[in-house]
């Protein structure tokens, strides 16, 4: 995981990055955006997002849809939220980071995807 620490940019996005500046130089070039469309401030890396599931009992889990396709959302007692067939659950940013093994800058998460 190295040194990565995560950023909020702005109302949406989040970026893993080693510092405020390079994720901030980094989303402003990667969305083409100015530095007053963004208000970068370092958040807690045990803060959570919702990160994709893909545990042993994903495909089980996605068939409940097939079953019962009245069913639109369910959230298992161990915390995975499924929506139609989408499996994601809730994880810290520094569990992201660590399984993403990525050392540049990245957005981690985002609400507009």
């Amino acid at each position: 995981m190295s040194d990565m620490k995560v950023f909020q940019m702005d109302d949406c996005a989040w970026v893993a990055a080693h510092s405020l500046e390079e994720a901030a130089e980094w989303y402003k070039k990667e969305c083409g955006i100015d530095d007053e469309d963004i208000d970068p401030k370092e958040v807690s890396l045990d803060g959570t997002m919702f990160d994709y599931y893909d545990g042993e009992d994903a495909e089980e889990l996605k068939s409940i849809f097939h079953k019962h396709p009245q069913i639109r959302s369910i959230t298992t007692k161990d915390g995975v939220f499924i929506y139609r067939d989408m499996l994601q659950k809730k994880t810290t940013f520094r569990e992201v980071i660590k399984k993403s093994n990525i050392e540049g800058p990245f957005i981690i998460a985002c609400t507009e995807w």
